[in-house]
């Protein structure tokens, strides 16, 4: 274990996905950049690394996107401070600089700052065309039914097996299809993005998810109002505003 550089700090920051996706398109394209470089003539200067964003650090930290890979989505961002009393360390398992190949664990740097990056302004154009590009991909089906000829049937129960269905029991709800935990977190935000407050029974009808699962996830990012005038309602958690 090499713990030459553990001394040294680094920021632990959550990004949200179409953020990710900008950082990977960038470091490829860089990667690409550096490919074709090294088929130049070696009297062709290489040209430094482009930037894809600056970071200025006051009160807290503000990062605004400026690379090309940006396009589409919001520039500008808060970097929001998450306090944690858990000390943490960032490691590798490979070298910098090797080249026998062989994996040494490396204490790279301790966790300084814990940072949550939230675009600076909900009315921002591109960050209203992601939200709703995230709704629309959260309430798009993944799962196809298939039929096959392989499948067995069952032979029908005789006359006196078949038990009399009551109205009751024919109008009864088809049982909802729970929604993957991450999808279901998108559409609560968007829903949270068009008003502030909402009934259970409202989410329910948005949402058309089981009550029990609902409430599991609701109550990650939200909390039930227990006074004022919007008691009785659901209002995301400060730190999710």
């Amino acid at each position: 274990l090499d713990t030459t550089r553990g001394d040294r700090n680094a920021w632990l920051v959550k990004v949200p996905k179409f953020v990710s996706r900008v950082f990977h398109e960038a470091a490829a394209a860089s990667k690409q950049a550096m490919a074709d470089d090294d088929d130049m003539d070696t009297d062709t200067k290489e040209e430094d690394e482009p930037a894809i964003g600056t970071v200025r650090h006051m009160t807290h930290a503000i990062m605004e996107l400026t690379g090309k890979e940006a396009n589409g989505v919001p520039k500008q961002y808060i970097l929001a401070n998450q306090p944690s009393d858990m000390p943490m360390r960032v490691f590798s398992d490979v070298r910098e600089g090797t080249t026998s190949g062989q994996a040494d664990i490396t204490l790279e740097a301790k966790v300084d700052l814990k940072l949550d990056m939230r675009p600076t302004s909900i009315d921002d154009v591109d960050y209203h065309r992601v939200s709703k590009d995230r709704m629309i991909q959260a309430q798009t089906k993944t799962r196809v039914t298939q039929s096959s000829s392989e499948m067995r049937f069952a032979p029908l129960p005789k006359a006196r097996n078949l038990i009399r269905f009551t109205d009751a029991a024919s109008n009864k709800k088809e049982k909802k299809e729970r929604m993957e935990k991450k999808a279901l977190e998108n559409v609560l935000f968007g829903l949270f993005e068009r008003q502030p407050y909402w009934s259970l029974k409202q989410l329910i009808l948005e949402t058309k998810q089981p009550v029990d699962w609902l409430k599991t996830n609701l109550g990650e990012i939200a909390l039930l109002t227990r006074r004022g005038p919007n008691m009785g309602l659901w209002g995301l958690k400060p730190e999710w505003k």
